[in-house]
């Protein structure tokens, strides 16, 4: 424990990322660090035990930027609704695997790095969303508006996405390797360097033009 504790003391001042944008702000002014306006506080000294204080005084959990991976306690869809609602945009890192958020709006919601394996959005508004490097395998979007969102690097092997509309997403090096992507409106969608081997993609709608350096089989092609 004692060398544990001595390794984060050792680590240079840097930026810690809290399970929401309150939080953060309330660590902030707790720890005297200046707050990021979203997830993030920049800290002007490294104390990792003063922080981890601060965040159960509050209830939050939070990690290093760069740490290897930071999954947080599971958001309720409750608490995600709620905090919507509030007008709360960001939820970076959120962990919402096995969620059933179908047929929710949640439209300009930011979820980059959230897991979201195994979740249930189908006929869910995530249109202007940035879902940057999640983790949404085997996942259910079926019929859900990603109109516009941001899914660069973005895991969704396995996903159901039939009849999803994704017309103008950012798909850049997104993984749909064996997803169904049956019906769905691709058109104006950027799939360059996207791996969709192994992808159902019957009657799919897209533009050829933007399928540069993705990932396609043969008999997909034909």
């Amino acid at each position: 424990m004692n060398n544990l504790l001595q390794m984060f003391k050792n680590r240079p001042l840097g930026t810690i990322l809290c399970d929401s944008t309150a939080s953060a702000q309330e660590l902030a002014f707790m720890l005297g660090g200046e707050w990021d306006d979203c997830n993030g506080i920049v800290l002007n000294k490294n104390d990792v035990i003063a922080v981890g204080q601060a965040a159960a005084l509050i209830n939050a959990n939070w990690c290093y930027v760069g740490d290897s991976m930071a999954i947080f306690d599971r958001l309720t869809e409750a608490k995600l609704c709620d905090r919507y609602r509030m007008g709360e945009r960001y939820f970076i890192n959120a962990n919402l695997r096995c969620s059933n958020l179908a047929g929710l709006s949640l439209k300009g919601v930011n979820l980059n790095n959230a897991l979201l394996n195994l979740a249930n959005l189908a006929y869910t508004d995530l249109s202007d969303g940035d879902l940057t490097a999640a983790d949404a395998t085997d996942s259910i979007l079926i019929g859900a508006n990603l109109e516009r969102a941001n899914l660069a690097r973005i895991n969704l092997t396995g996903a159901n996405l039939e009849g999803a509309n994704l017309q103008g997403s950012r798909l850049y090096k997104a993984c749909l390797q064996g997803a169904c992507l049956k019906d769905a409106n691709l058109n104006g969608a950027n799939l360059s360097f996207a791996d969709l081997r192994g992808a159902n993609l019957d009657n799919v709608s897209w533009d050829q033009e933007n399928l540069m350096g993705t990932m396609l089989t043969n008999d997909q092609l034909s």
